[in-house]
């Protein structure tokens, strides 16, 4: 495969790992809503930072997109 394709492909991929990424967080969040007080603490800990890091693994996705040229420079 070309280096062009394999770019094209991998801008693919970032984009549906984002949104992939971003639908788990969101229902890690909303599960923490719905067990706070029904489940333990250390469950509501752990969902609510499974979500946490979620965030931040798709923000490194984001930024691997946005150095491939097609996401704007953060702050612009």
């Amino acid at each position: 495969m070309s280096v062009a394709t394999d770019l094209d492909k991998l801008r693919i991929l970032l984009s549906h790992w984002i949104e992939h990424n971003r639908d788990h967080s969101e229902e890690f969040f909303e599960w923490v809503k719905r067990v706070e007080g029904l489940a333990s603490k250390d469950v509501v800990l752990h969902l609510r930072s499974a979500g946490e890091e979620m965030e931040k693994v798709t923000d490194h996705l984001r930024e691997a997109l946005r150095h491939l040229g097609d996401l704007p420079e953060k702050g612009h």
